[in-house]
């Protein structure tokens, strides 16, 4: 039997068990090399990544060098509003890029795997 800790109002089950769960891809079928899917679907979602990537990139290092500046006690480059919104920024676009991913691996495992394509039939029918 799980026993459970109040912290801060919330029930907090005590397990061994981490809390954080990493991701896990939802179609592994779309890694195989045999499933042929546009190249241009994935040239936009690269450059989008790309762009991304290096925006938020540049965020965590803004962060990185302010909060080493105040640790040092030299000027830092923003204050603590600031720092926030930032990393609000920059976990916004990683989870933009990340709907977006997910929207095209849909999309591809619709359009180009046999379970994807029967499960969109069974959709079509269901709606007519």
């Amino acid at each position: 039997m799980s026993t459970t800790t109040r912290v801060d109002q919330a029930e907090v089950p005590d397990t061994k068990e981490p809390c954080f769960k990493p991701y896990e891809c939802a179609h592994k079928e779309l890694s195989d090399p045999k499933t042929k899917i546009p190249s241009a679907v994935f040239a936009e979602l690269a450059s989008k990544a790309s762009d991304i990537g290096h925006g938020v990139a540049s965020i965590l290092q803004m962060i990185e060098i302010n909060m080493m500046l105040k640790d040092c006690g030299d000027r830092p480059l923003m204050d603590t509003f600031q720092e926030g919104r930032m990393m609000r920024l920059a976990i916004r676009a990683a989870s933009m890029l990340g709907d977006e991913s997910d929207e095209v691996m849909e999309q591809a495992f619709n359009s180009h795997m046999p379970e994807g394509r029967k499960a969109q039939k069974a959709r079509m029918e269901v709606q007519s």
